[in-house]
């Protein structure tokens, strides 16, 4: 017994609830208490789910991220998770294992069978896991995916494994090793190829630039940002990037959301330094108007936004995607300013040094 005043059977059954705070606030609490005493009542409680619980495969999900806190790998589970019907619990267990890939003795083997799992979201997930798996055997996966039917966000993994593995099929492709392989697998190698050649060049630039504030040296800041502003990337690309990443918080010519400037004529406003700055620094040049509130709830949720209005008993905040979300003061621990812009400030590392000259591109024809 704990503060919370439940064993840890009555915890793992509170999990059945489908409220997430209620989900969150119990994995909090099994994450504190003894390993030994939480693994042995999750083996227990996962047990005795019956195989006709229409909850069984998303309490099985549960039980393997509570093993996960505690860094246990049950592998008896995770082979009952990849088998569940529903392809959110797969797709979870392969991120888990490949987050826990050290202790999983046949880790390579999960994700090379997860890659032609029939749901594309599983899929991406093993695009993800090989990526940092430098074999022949990964880049033979990845390159099969090719040929399956995908979706945005599994081509884009996808796009980005290839790019991770890239010192693994080069010998190989040169030697003309790869000709006989998947031909859409190939081909998927070859665009890569045909337009990494800026993004290469553009990788080692903005190394310097994400690095800690402590480790920056002005000088090779300043020649950074020179060499990013002399190279460039597909406009056509980047406005496909800016839908996919910045669309969320922006909006041009009515498409997307206000939660941060509007980018219509963006380019009369910024030159190229400054578009690169403002993606690479956000905070550097900062409008008052968009900062944000950080707001940690009793709860523990921890919530960013604009205040839109505010009475002696409630708030409302917006959010992202054109959402709002309103709470009672009552259920606020502690609020602040945020002091710095509200775009991430690893935004430029999240995505590829391409997509980086994309988007860049993209944003200066917005005039």
């Amino acid at each position: 017994m704990t503060q919370f005043g439940k064993s840890e059977a009555e915890l793992l059954e509170q999990l059945r609830a489908f409220e997430p705070r209620t989900r969150y606030r119990v994995r909090r609490e099994l994450e504190g208490r003894p390993t030994d005493n939480v693994i042995a009542a999750v083996k227990k409680w996962v047990s005795g789910l019956p195989t006709s619980d229409p909850e069984r495969e998303r309490l099985l999900t549960e039980a393997l991220w509570i093993c996960q806190t505690h860094h246990v790998v049950d592998n008896g589970l995770i082979a009952s998770v990849l088998a569940c019907s529903d392809p959110h619990a797969r797709s979870a267990a392969v991120h888990t294992v490949s987050d826990m890939m050290r202790w999983v003795p046949n880790a390579s083997d999960i994700f090379v069978k997860a890659s032609t799992d029939p749901h594309p979201r599983v899929r991406a997930e093993a695009a993800r896991a090989l990526s940092f798996i430098p074999s022949e055997a990964s880049v033979d996966a990845v390159m099969n995916m090719a040929s399956t039917q995908q979706d945005k966000w599994l081509q884009y993994v996808e796009e980005h494994s290839i790019g991770a593995l890239q010192q693994t099929w080069e010998p190989l492709y040169k030697s003309g090793a790869l000709a006989g392989k998947n031909p859409a697998g190939l081909a998927a190698i070859e665009k890569y190829l045909s337009t990494s050649g800026p993004g290469i060049a553009a990788e080692r630039q903005l190394k310097i630039l994400l690095a800690a504030p402590e480790v920056r040296l002005q000088v090779a800041r300043n020649n950074a940002y020179a060499a990013l502003e002399n190279l460039r990337g597909r406009p056509e690309n980047g406005k496909a990037v800016f839908a996919r990443v910045c669309a969320n918080c922006h909006q041009i010519d009515g498409k997307g959301y206000t939660f941060g400037p509007e980018l219509t004529k963006v380019a009369t406003r910024l030159n190229r330094h400054d578009l690169i700055e403002s993606i690479v620094e956000p905070s550097a040049k900062m409008d008052p108007k968009y900062l944000t509130e950080i707001i940690r709830t009793t709860d523990a949720e921890v919530i960013t936004g604009f205040i839109t209005s505010e009475t002696k008993t409630e708030l409302t905040l917006a959010l992202p995607e054109g959402k709002t979300r309103t709470l009672k003061v009552e259920d606020i621990e502690e609020r602040k300013v945020a002091k710095q812009s509200s775009m991430p400030e690893n935004l430029g590392g999240t995505i590829a040094p391409a997509e980086f000259l994309d988007l860049i591109e993209y944003m200066t024809t917005l005039k």
